[in-house]
């Protein structure tokens, strides 16, 4: 069974809990195990993503990180080719289709257009529809099964080790 990690960097613990159950009511039917790290900044984020490239994201965006967000997502995408980020889009943006972050004049559509844009692969507005988020991560986690699987058929094994140290992407 392929293993998806996550990797959920949030204020609070809506989301990963709102996931946490999430992914045990439909565990059997995705085929996919899970194992989710919880961090509150991007820096600690950055760390972990070092340390496990291929996770899939998840980034809570509110009024006061936005633009720190869409700048993390565009260098992210660079740096971390293997990884999925999702943005997890605050209850206080979401709730007002007009609301004003600070430095602009855009709609909620807007900042959803512009965080995929940046590199978020899915937007989430609410802990209770994470359907499309929980599809996502199984297809990157079969993707990234059969992807070490053609490696492990076409390389050694210290070949494969070789290549998934952080250094040799530099």
């Amino acid at each position: 069974m392929p293993l998806c990690n996550w990797i959920i960097c949030q204020r609070s613990n809506r989301w990963a809990a709102a996931l946490r159950l999430a992914v045990e009511r439909d565990a059997a039917t995705l085929g996919v195990s899970y194992r989710l790290r919880e961090v509150r900044t991007l820096g600690e984020l950055t760390s972990e993503l070092v340390r496990s490239p291929a996770s899939l994201v998840a980034l809570e965006v509110h009024d006061r990180n936005l633009s720190d967000v869409l700048a993390w997502l565009s260098a992210a995408e660079r740096r971390f080719p293997q990884a999925r980020c999702v943005a997890l889009v605050d209850r206080a943006l979401s709730a007002d289709q007009q609301r004003v972050p600070p430095g602009g004049q855009e709609s909620l559509r807007d900042v959803c257009d512009a965080l995929r844009e940046a590199g978020a692969w899915d937007v989430a507005q609410s802990p209770r529809r994470l359907q499309p988020m929980l599809e996502l991560a199984r297809r990157h986690a079969m993707a990234t099964a059969a992807d070490v699987t053609i490696l492990a058929e076409h390389v050694s094994f210290t070949e494969h080790v070789w290549a998934t140290l952080p250094w040799q992407g530099a």
